[in-house]
């Protein structure tokens, strides 16, 4: 590979750099700020690393417990 600009054209380069994307880690300082028999709020601070792919979205999943 080279590089091109109007000062003229690089030396071949075999070097490649590769940048691995992954899913991000997770969510910090988890909180809830208010619950309520109808509401609960819930406070977080966004990852220290997204691994190479911003966040787009937060799913948040609830369970009752019940079987």
């Amino acid at each position: 590979m080279t590089a091109v600009n109007v000062m003229g054209e690089s030396e071949v380069s075999t070097e490649l750099l590769v940048s691995a994307i992954d899913i991000p880690k997770e969510p910090l300082d988890l909180s809830l700020t208010e619950v309520s028999d109808k509401i609960i709020n819930i406070k977080w601070m966004k990852p220290l690393s997204d691994n190479g792919s911003p966040i787009t979205t937060y799913r948040v999943y609830y369970d009752m417990g019940m079987k």
